[in-house]
């Protein structure tokens, strides 16, 4: 009976954590839309009209930032979210939303368009980059090295093996590959940072945002691989 509870209990606990997750971006929308943040820059005024081009493309492009940043999060797999989650659900919510932080940030780029049609600044030339190697990145994992259904099909994972195998690749050797992944979340910093509403003089609380929340998430993957790697050093006799 009590592991019926226990159960229940753990499976109510990861969707209250998914819907949570999601919503991630809110307090940074919040910031940027809330007025008083640019009390002496009108034109960057965003609650005024929130369904303008330039504010579509601005919480789209935030939420992409806070998903893609999260991923070092989900990829640390904290022991409270194996608990609630176990490792594979954990391991398919990664790959889901690094999928929708990708598609986010196409969205974001389609909005951006009509707002500034034809920009050619070094913020949006960092963006695109960063969209471009995150669509590689995403792209490589799915078909060299993450575990989903369409891999259990004999043709596929025997076709994934021999390239892998053509290649060199092991699984250490993607999962180093895969960590290009932090190259392009901090060139994402760098081109949220470099726009009008996101700098320490304009939005101080939107600027410490964009800065805490990867340092939070980087900072707990970061241990996380200190701890595996402590645990995978011999014992001394």
């Amino acid at each position: 009976m009590k592991e019926g509870v226990s159960a229940r209990r753990g499976a109510l606990l990861g969707v209250l954590f998914r819907i949570g997750w999601v919503l991630t971006p809110l307090p940074a929308i919040a910031v940027y839309f809330w007025a008083a943040v640019f009390p002496k820059r009108p034109d960057l005024h965003l609650w005024q009209d929130p369904f303008s081009a330039a504010s579509v493309a601005t919480a789209l492009g935030l939420a992409s930032y806070a998903w893609l940043a999260g991923q070092f999060f989900l990829a640390a797999k904290p022991a409270f979210l194996q608990r609630w989650l176990g490792q594979a659900a954990i391991a398919r919510f990664h790959g889901t939303m690094a999928i929708i932080a990708w598609a986010t940030v196409f969205f974001h780029r389609i909005a951006m368009v009509k707002t500034i049609p034809n920009d050619d600044t070094l913020q949006a030339r960092i963006g695109t980059l960063a969209w471009l190697a995150y669509a590689v990145l995403i792209a490589g994992t799915l078909a060299l090295m993450a575990n989903w259904r369409a891999m259990r099909v004999p043709l596929l994972k025997d076709l994934r093996g021999r390239i892998n195998r053509a290649l060199g690749l092991d699984y250490p050797r993607l999962l180093r590959l895969h960590r290009i992944n932090l190259v392009v979340t901090l060139a994402v910093l760098v081109h949220v940072s470099l726009a009008s509403r996101s700098t320490p003089s304009t939005n101080p609380l939107g600027f410490a945002w964009n800065l805490a929340w990867p340092a939070f998430c980087i900072g707990i993957w970061l241990q996380a691989n200190w701890q595996r790697s402590r645990r995978s050093l011999p014992k001394a006799s």
